[in-house]
């Protein structure tokens, strides 16, 4: 485990390091706060006693110090008012390179705070095993139980966890980051979401939040995803029915429990396949090589120019609120 510890701790502080570079040599980032972690880690490296105490203090404290710090922009990249103002004066090639950026830049950050959660986790789990999650009354549990006593011999497939799924959920402020981006199409198949529909029951016609599939991306009327401009639409699987949705009412909140329940039900009752544990892992791999991916100069190019023809496409013709999907 200790030469784990030193592994993990070793390779957080190499990325502490560049992302430090990144935001000092920055010139566009003229709010972003700058810090320099202590030079604790060797200390903790050398001197640590293996408690899960030790760990959590020091963890958590590391945590309170990014948050303090961490960069002052919005889901958009953006920051404040004189930002915003500076990023507008700019031309629009060097604004989308910037936020790329800044995309970058936020990117690592999250890397870290993984590192640092997957030390404390294995440290936990060295030192006292963890009891095993009681799912036999859940939909998924009950499911497993049935196919193991139908087929005892066959291969069970593993249904998705809600925090597997969760982990491959893409919320509305991501995409609308990622719609004009040449992976997007890529990005967005087998990805999840949680979106709002419009359903009817003996009680009337209410808004009803479901998770669905991405199954893949068609053009269609132009509308607004945050105040972005766009005509990209996804095609979403719920059980077996699948259709086009505009992207503008997908949720920014996690899957819940009794969504993903319902997902099971409707694949279920229509005989569709589910989304597997395996589907989940392949899905979380890729994403985060899109994370990774690095825009070249003529991607951002192409990206200005195609926003632009949209924009004159839409002039001539009105681009109204879009209405919520009807289930």
């Amino acid at each position: 485990m200790d030469n784990l510890e030193n592994d993990i701790l070793e390779l957080f502080d190499d990325e502490a390091g560049g992302n430090e570079q990144a935001r000092t040599t920055s010139s566009e980032q003229p709010r972003q706060t700058r810090h320099r972690r202590a030079p604790r880690a060797s200390t903790r490296r050398s001197e640590y006693s293996g408690t899960s105490s030790d760990v959590d203090m020091d963890t958590d404290a590391s945590e309170a110090s990014d948050a303090s710090a961490a960069d002052e922009w919005g889901p958009d990249l953006m920051g404040d008012q004189r930002d915003r103002r500076h990023l507008a004066s700019l031309p629009e090639i060097e604004r989308e390179r910037i936020l790329a950026e800044r995309q970058e830049i936020r990117d690592v950050q999250n890397e870290q705070r993984e590192l640092r959660n997957k030390l404390r986790a294995g440290v936990r789990v060295s030192e006292r095993r963890a009891p095993a999650s009681d799912d036999s009354q859940t939909f998924s549990g009950l499911k497993r139980a049935r196919m193991a006593r139908r087929s005892p011999s066959a291969h069970v497939v593993e249904p998705a966890t809600l925090a597997m799924a969760n982990t491959i959920c893409l919320a509305r402020n991501q995409l609308e980051q990622w719609v004009f981006r040449p992976f997007f199409a890529r990005a967005v198949r087998g990805a999840l979401v949680r979106i709002v529909t419009r359903t009817r029951d003996s009680s009337g016609e209410h808004n009803q939040y479901r998770m669905m599939l991405v199954v893949g991306v068609s053009k269609g009327q132009p509308y607004h995803i945050n105040k972005t401009l766009t005509d990209s639409h996804l095609v979403l699987r719920f059980g077996a029915n699948e259709r086009p949705y505009s992207m503008e009412t997908i949720s920014n909140s996690p899957l819940r429990a009794d969504e993903l329940a319902a997902w099971e039900a409707a694949c279920e009752a229509d005989g569709a396949r589910g989304v597997s544990a395996d589907d989940v892992r392949r899905k979380a791999e890729d994403l985060e090589q899109v994370r990774e991916y690095k825009l070249t100069e003529k991607e951002i190019t192409e990206m200005v120019a195609e926003r632009q023809k949209l924009r004159q496409v839409a002039s001539g013709s009105r681009v109204g609120d879009v209405a919520v999907e009807r289930a």
